[in-house]
């Protein structure tokens, strides 16, 4: 069985003081089933403004978990090439969300993180390492049809939980399986290449526990 091991680089926000920030308006892209980026970091008073660049298919955001709604906003029917009504996040915290059309068929999540309004900087890799990304069973290779592949994400130092989001750039299905303190077995689905949808090649991934994200690549062809 072959292994394909990926390199990370971590990093972890620690306050280093605080500052008075401007509010500001961040706009999420909703391309086919997926939330870029994500997750994603605003300050204390920022908006966030939804926008759908996919044609042809209705999206919301919604926030809650494992896809019912919480009632904190709901965007309502966001329709293609339009955005949402700006969103204001008021207080600091990890918030989950969704979109009612593909949450149960696409896993269609994201997650809002909500910082206090300081200035960061990154902790040594030490403290939160991203060992390995391994296929467990056929490589990381895309096609002409989607195709399924179960990882094994392992890390040295975290203490990720149930609540732990994963993403991976242009992916738009990773359902963990089991997480552990520090291992994570999720599946993916690889789009298909046909007509452009998926591009092969070195892809972001994220792993977010509340306020503290591991980031990296990975190399999916």
């Amino acid at each position: 069985m072959k292994k394909f091991i990926v390199g990370f680089f971590v990093f972890s926000a620690v306050i280093l003081f605080q500052v008075n920030l401007p509010a500001a308006t961040v706009e999420v892209s909703v391309i086919d089933f997926q939330f870029q980026p994500n997750p994603v970091n605003i300050n204390v008073g920022d908006s966030i403004v939804w926008k759908n660049n996919t044609a042809l298919t209705p999206h919301t955001s919604t926030s809650g978990t494992g896809c019912s709604p919480d009632g904190k906003w709901n965007t309502g029917t966001i329709t293609g090439g339009q955005s949402s009504q700006p969103i204001a996040f008021n207080s600091a915290g990890s918030f989950p969300y969704y979109c009612i059309f593909h949450c149960a068929l696409f896993n269609m999540k994201g997650t809002v993180i909500v910082g206090g309004g300081t200035t960061t900087t990154t902790v040594p890799a030490g403290e939160c390492m991203i060992m390995s990304v391994k296929s467990t069973v056929f490589p990381l290779r895309s096609g002409l049809l989607p195709k399924v592949r179960r990882i094994v994400i392992t890390g040295m130092n975290s203490n990720w939980d149930r609540s732990t989001a994963v993403s991976i750039e242009d992916i738009p299905i990773v359902i963990p399986l089991r997480v552990q303190p520090t291992k994570i077995d999720a599946l993916i689905v690889i789009p298909s290449t046909l007509f452009g949808r998926f591009t092969p090649g070195e892809k972001e991934v994220g792993v977010a526990t509340g306020a503290d994200l591991c980031t990296g690549t990975v190399e999916i062809q």
